[in-house]
């Protein structure tokens, strides 16, 4: 029997379950046919319907870690041999702790996964890994981590990809003059620092948070709030305004969130010159894809981010690397550097060749059949 049906159990309505597996499965049933007429079902709710699991070719669980999720792979794996379906762990964070590191105190995740909750995962992990017939992950440390600490090898590294039909927009032409005054675009999500909560002294109600700055190293913050108290740049910010630069409010741009579907668009008509992702070098960030590097060479904006080693922006543009030690003054060069209409240009096209040569677009048939392969 030629089955058809692939579940793709996600975790969350954000951009980690959009990236990883709504996205794709929108093109694999958009383009059913052309892929031996599979068709995806996604769903937060466990499926059990006997109908459904003889049809089932594969069971894609993303992020399973919970004590519930312990019990609902045992039942799937008891129901296997029955129903012939291939089990699929799917990550793409690093949620338990890896030689004494973990979810990174500025990320507001931390707040929750207590060195407790950290080892339930772990123990979680070392029931269930070996259930499963492959297990999925974007990056190549993401994987030697799990390795290690589990003992399984069956893990495929699924790099990230980015829609084409979300991000259709045309390729920039080369600049003819240098930049003066360049758009900065900043769309990083709220993880990468944390919000201060102001105390209550309230004994009944005790709250507050200290606030960190996270992936935003000083000489970051600096070099951006004197280049826009100085006019040298024009900068934008995508969805919560960073609370270190509430004191040049008035100067920026901020955007709201939107959901996911629109986030291409509303990066494509803020069209930015450059995009910055400012990193720190910790094993959290290691395990981490290149997303934004993806989405910047989609659209067109030069990415600058921080590189080190297994940074995972190793991969961008050799001028556009800031290291992590760098300071304002050398953070300032890089961006002014890439202003220069020759640099700009060489940046631009290395990012258009690097997206299509290294199958980052679903659409991409070298990274769905490598997708598929796991079925």
């Amino acid at each position: 029997m030629n089955k058809t049906i692939v579940l793709f159990y996600v975790r969350d309505t954000s951009g980690c379950s959009h990236a990883r597996l709504r996205w794709l499965a929108n093109h694999l049933n958009a383009n059913s046919e052309k892929y031996g007429n599979i068709q995806v079902i996604v769903s937060l709710a466990p499926i059990f319907d006997e109908g459904i699991l003889a049809q089932t070719r594969a069971i894609v669980c993303q992020r399973f870690i919970s004590n519930q999720d312990v019990e609902l792979i045992r039942r799937y794996k008891t129901l296997q041999p029955k129903f012939g379906y291939k089990l699929i762990w799917e990550i793409d964070d690093l949620c338990w702790t890896h030689e004494g590191f973990s979810v990174p105190d500025y990320n507001p995740a931390s707040l929750r996964i207590n060195p407790a909750v950290s080892n339930m995962f772990r123990d979680n992990l070392q029931a269930t890994l070996p259930l499963y017939d492959t297990i999925h992950v974007s990056t190549d440390y993401l994987k030697h981590c799990i390795e290690q600490d589990f003992n399984v090898w069956n893990v495929k590294v699924v790099r990230n990809v980015v829609p084409k039909y979300l991000w259709n927009c045309n390729k920039k032409e080369h600049i003819t003059s240098d930049i003066v005054k360049p758009k900065i675009l900043y769309s990083g999500s709220p993880t990468h620092y944390r919000t201060p909560v102001p105390i209550n002294t309230d004994p009944n109600n005790p709250t507050g948070v200290v606030g960190l700055t996270g992936d935003w190293t000083q000489p970051w913050i600096d070099f951006i709030k004197e280049s826009v108290r100085n006019d040298k740049i024009e900068f934008t910010v995508m969805g919560c305004l960073p609370f270190f630069f509430e004191d040049i409010a008035d100067k920026i741009k901020v955007y709201n969130w939107v959901d996911c579907n629109n986030f291409p668009g509303l990066v494509q008509r803020i069209n930015a010159d450059i995009q910055v992702a400012p990193i720190v070098d910790n094993v959290f960030n290691k395990c981490k894809s290149a997303l934004r590097f993806y989405e910047s060479c989609a659209v067109g904006n030069v990415l600058i981010a921080n590189d080190f080693i297994d940074s995972p922006y190793n991969v961008i543009y050799k001028d556009c690397k800031v290291c992590s030690f760098a300071s304002k003054e050398d953070i300032a060069n890089t961006v002014f550097n890439m202003c220069k209409k020759d640099n700009y240009n060489a940046a631009l096209d290395y990012q258009y060749n690097f997206i299509e040569h290294n199958h980052h677009y679903i659409e991409d048939d070298t990274y769905v059949q490598n997708y598929l392969a796991s079925f």
